[in-house]
């Protein structure tokens, strides 16, 4: 199909739309400020300031926030794309339930 790059095709379209609806499935079950502060930066690409501002948070908290939202989610899609579920044990993880 010419409207398709080199590097798109059918099968990794629909991977990604898997991968995606899997992340928004763990980010639903973030803690709430870790979920909002998430959405707010990752998704919305609100400033810091404004997040602090919508959370009332400090930059600090709002940091810790962000950081740990992020982990919990990589932490998540390592497991579905590990080809070792032993290699994503640890810190973090979430348990898929």
């Amino acid at each position: 199909m010419p409207w398709l790059s080199r590097d798109q095709d059918p099968e990794r379209e629909a991977g990604g739309r898997g991968l995606w609806q899997h992340a928004t499935t763990v980010i639903d079950q973030l803690p709430h400020k870790q979920r909002a502060v998430l959405i707010l930066r990752g998704i919305e690409g609100r400033s810091a300031a404004d997040a602090c501002a919508l959370l009332t948070v400090s930059a600090a908290n709002q940091h810790v926030l962000l950081h740990r939202a992020r982990g919990r989610v990589r932490c998540r899609i390592d497991a579905l794309t590990a080809s070792d579920p032993d290699a994503t044990r640890g810190a973090g993880f979430i348990p898929v339930q």
